[in-house]
């Protein structure tokens, strides 16, 4: 099996983060958990938010169906 060399790097935009892979670069020092999942951040605090605003959700709901 072969295995690549890398890791991602996130990129800040306006309202997302990119993940971009970085080829032949050591990782070392990272948790691999950070490695193989570096998106997993951003969606836990997303989830988070989701919690703490429910009626956002809602409101994009409606204004979809709009």
């Amino acid at each position: 099996m072969n295995t690549a060399q890398g890791h991602y790097e996130v990129e800040e935009a306006t309202y997302a983060e990119d993940y971009v892979w970085v080829a032949g670069e050591e990782v070392e020092g990272r948790a691999i958990e950070e490695v193989i999942h570096p998106w997993r951040a951003g969606y836990e605090r997303w989830l988070e938010d989701q919690k703490l605003h429910p009626e956002l959700q809602e409101w994009l709901e409606i204004r979809a169906l709009s």
